[in-house]
């Protein structure tokens, strides 16, 4: 008997470990995935049947700073995406006047989170603010696969930022699924695999020189793939990064 008790002690105490490491605050760096924070159950890969036009796929944003930040005022969000094929799918293209307008940025922090935490309390503004090639370069053999996708919020009060013991929720990068099948018009493209990476979150501390988060806190937490991404290559997408000042200007 005590055997085993000694044993379920045991594997109580694993298990708690497990989900303690699971659940705990990440490195200093960036991370994003599918559904929700990472920390808080979200997943690196989503696949999707194309069969239907009325999902929303959500990917969340996420930051741990380095050292205690105050002031902050806004943060700016650069992502990355490239797709398997030479040339960005028509399911990708998006837009108002592209083949699909399914792209949309926004500040709503997952409300059951414990761990991830909005980083602005639920009182951000702003959005979407480009999806191009324009922002960043690249290898120029790559550039007819890629997207960058460039999004800012701000605060009317602002805040101070915790290092190292938060994690911080930035954004819901929002995928619709219209134009996938009829009677849509129909944007083929949507089984092709895409990496998305988060490139930057450039924190802002009002007037003062911004900090800008620019690398994954472990691996490749700071990337998603879509359809498995495999042939995708993560690794090809740009790490130029715009300034704040770009940013605002597209708000006014």
């Amino acid at each position: 008997m005590n055997r085993l008790l000694l044993r379920a002690s045991l594997v109580a105490a694993m298990l708690t470990l497990v989900a303690s490491s699971a659940f705990a605050v990440p490195l200093p760096g960036l991370n994003l995935a599918w559904n929700n924070c990472a920390t808080q159950g979200g997943v690196q890969n989503l696949d999707f049947t194309c069969d239907d036009n009325g999902f929303q796929f959500v990917a969340a944003g996420s930051f741990v700073l380095g050292a205690d930040l105050a002031g902050v005022t806004g943060v700016e969000i650069i992502l990355d995406l490239i797709s398997a094929t030479p040339t960005l799918p028509a399911w990708w293209d998006l837009g108002p006047t592209a083949c699909r307008d399914a792209l949309a940025a926004n500040p709503g922090a997952p409300f059951s989170n414990t761990l991830c935490r909005d980083w602005a309390a639920n009182s951000a503004a702003g959005g979407l603010a480009s999806y191009s090639s324009d922002l960043g370069s690249i290898d120029p053999s790559n550039t007819a696969a890629h997207r960058r996708i460039l999004a800012g919020f701000a605060v009317g009060t602002a805040k101070n930022l915790l290092g190292l013991t938060r994690e911080y929720y930035c954004v819901n990068l929002i995928v619709a699924s219209n134009g996938t099948i009829a009677p849509d018009p129909v944007c083929a493209g949507c089984t092709t695999p895409v990496c998305i990476v988060l490139n930057s979150v450039n924190v802002v501390p009002g007037t003062n020189a911004a900090t800008i988060v620019g690398s994954p806190s472990l691996g490749t937490s700071a990337q998603i793939t879509w359809q498995g991404g495999v042939s995708a290559n993560c690794s090809a997408v740009p790490t130029k990064n715009a300034t704040w000042g770009q940013v605002k200007a597209l708000y006014r």
